[in-house]
């Protein structure tokens, strides 16, 4: 059989158009002798569970005299194919060889032979991992993305070396970190139930944007922290609050910083005590969707405003000591205060209870 021509140039194709081209002519034209019906459906059987989406493919290159051949290959052997086929180079292949040639290629080259046609960047270590996978084949993107992540190096590659248990997900996000944002810190907060892949995609940017900002220095000091992502809400905690909506009076006063607000979150020892709690309130004022007031009369007290677009704020919640609610006396001083401006409604709506409030508010 001859040895296909693998270093013909060809014209750059998506992986599933190649592929949709490869088996449309090389389809298998079967006979449909009753005699073979129970052992074809046992063969495609088995190579739908060996293939996985890869069947077509397969089933176009493994006819039926060689079908044997695919399915007692041995894991290892078949993730090899499954890597290469799902690499841009075997799409390209798929394009210009018949099915007898990629056979023939595919059976004779050893499996270092075929990932390094397949995926030519370093990529030692890709073999080993391929070897712990089992039975039934991955996805295409996870084969590329395994490649990419261990020729990337560093802890990156360490630990898609050492590790048994990492999910197509997780393999996707490593394979998108950038080798200079990838420290163990940064994986062991990457590596949790619930990330998604893109997630990585949102912290690059972020720590671009950090670095142009902060210099080198703060971005080493985020990937050697245990807790990076809490570096970086303190960091963006600390931008200056926008300028309140309304000044407010001797009494009744705009909370202007995070720092301040942590304060009154001390004194009156309420839920912003709590960091995650307070980066919420923290990011709302910085969003515009919120703004906070202190009362300083004889009752202190936290009020949160909140706006009516291209009409005012309005007092959603005022609350005392341990997020308790307020002395009526309190509540009509406060009113009080609120009624020499027009930007705020002068009344304090009830926690929950105002439909208006929450159909037109921001937040």
């Amino acid at each position: 059989m001859p040895h296909p021509d693998l270093s013909r140039n060809t014209e750059t194709s998506s992986e599933a158009e190649a592929a949709a081209t490869f088996v449309g002519r090389t389809s298998n034209r079967r006979s449909a002798s009753p005699a073979t019906d129970v052992s074809r459906y046992a063969t495609t059987t088995l190579i739908g569970a060996a293939a996985g989406e890869f069947e077509p493919i397969v089933s176009a290159i493994w006819t039926d005299k060689n079908v044997s051949a695919y399915i007692t290959a041995g894991n290892l052997k078949r993730h090899v194919w499954h890597a290469w086929l799902a690499s841009d180079f075997g799409a390209q292949q798929l394009l210009v060889n018949s099915g007898g040639e990629l056979l023939g290629h595919l059976a004779g080259c050893r499996n270092k032979a075929l990932l390094a046609e397949a995926y030519p960047d370093p990529r030692e270590g890709l073999l080993s991992a391929l070897a712990r996978l089992d039975f039934r084949a991955k996805g295409k993107k996870f084969y590329r993305d395994l490649a990419q992540a261990i020729g990337k190096g560093g802890v990156t590659a360490k630990l898609v070396w050492h590790s048994r248990d990492l999910t197509e997900s997780q393999i996707g996000m490593l394979a998108r970190l950038r080798p200079e944002y990838a420290t163990q810190q940064i994986l062991d907060h990457l590596l949790v139930p619930f990330v998604q892949p893109a997630e990585v995609e949102l912290l690059c940017w972020l720590l671009d944007r950090l670095r142009a900002d902060l210099g080198d220095d703060y971005i080493r000091r985020v990937l050697a922290s245990k807790r990076p992502v809490g570096i970086i809400r303190r960091t963006l905690g600390e931008t200056p609050f926008p300028a309140a909506p309304w000044a407010g009076t001797k009494l009744l006063r705009p909370v202007t910083s995070q720092r301040r607000l942590r304060e009154m979150a001390a004194l009156l020892r309420n839920c912003l005590t709590d960091e995650a709690l307070l980066w919420e309130a923290t990011s709302g004022v910085l969003q515009g969707g919120k703004y906070f007031y202190e009362w300083s009369g004889n009752e202190p007290a936290l009020l949160l405003a909140r706006p009516l677009v291209g009409i005012g704020w309005v007092v959603a919640e005022a609350d005392g000591y341990q997020s308790r609610g307020l002395d009526p006396s309190t509540i009509v001083q406060i009113e009080s205060e609120l009624a020499t401006s027009s930007d705020i409604c002068p009344s304090i709506q009830p926690r929950g209870m105002s439909n208006i409030l929450d159909q037109l508010s921001l937040a």
